[in-house]
């Protein structure tokens, strides 16, 4: 913490450490408002705060573990969306497990850049990860001979 700043009461930390954890698997502010019964202000409120400390950290040991333990945590969200997708013959459920993994690459991406860890997102990995999706989408129905109506 800076100079002249108390330390937050535990109930405020530990919902900031819920707001983390919902905003790493891409929930919205009203979403997270909701889950947690507080307003949008106040999620917006802890977003920042959030991303204060972060800032704060950087320059550290601390804040290289924080990238680290971060990218781990989308990579993650990222395996487990292609568990689903391989676990299941439903078309939108794939299409949602590979909406999930793009998206959590993407978020991935824009944190790295608001934390000037990475100053322009590369085209190559946004680029791969929707060749990939297409490359999925094209495979399923070429297995099947035509998409199954009846999922979407």
């Amino acid at each position: 913490m800076g100079r002249g700043k108390r330390r937050p009461p535990a109930k405020v930390l530990k919902r900031r450490e819920q707001v983390k954890r919902y905003f790493i698997r891409g929930l919205s502010y009203r979403e997270m408002a909701e889950l947690l019964g507080v307003s949008h202000e106040t999620i917006r409120k802890d977003v920042d705060a959030i991303f204060d400390e972060i800032y704060q950290a950087l320059s550290s040991q601390e804040g290289q573990n924080l990238i680290a333990e971060t990218a781990l945590q989308f990579k993650e969200i990222e395996r487990q969306a292609w568990r689903i997708y391989h676990s299941t013959d439903r078309e939108h459920i794939k299409l949602q497990a590979l909406q999930r993994a793009e998206s959590a690459r993407e978020r991935l991406i824009k944190i790295l850049q608001s934390l000037e860890v990475l100053r322009q997102a590369p085209q190559r990995v946004e680029l791969s990860v929707q060749d990939r999706i297409v490359e999925e989408l094209l495979r399923g129905i070429h297995n099947d001979g035509n998409t199954d109506a009846s999922d979407n």
